[in-house]
């Protein structure tokens, strides 16, 4: 069972609670989606996935995959 927390919280508690919420932060900022400029011409029914999907312009990748490319 947890304990709750008697008194005043002490250091490492706002250490682990700083923590927490860095790494949460920066696990949303790594999971968004990033996407190259890219120009097509099209009807207008076409959208950008139909370009992806045609070749003619890359598609998106999260933002933590272009950290490690």
């Amino acid at each position: 069972m947890i304990r709750p927390i008697s008194g005043p919280p002490s250091a490492r508690h706002l250490i682990c609670s700083l923590a927490a919420v860095v790494l949460i932060t920066v696990g949303w900022y790594a999971a968004q989606p990033v996407y190259t400029d890219c120009v097509f011409f099209g009807g207008p029914d076409y959208s950008y996935d139909d370009a992806v999907a045609d070749g003619q312009c890359p598609p998106s990748q999260m933002r933590w995959e272009t950290w490690i490319s």
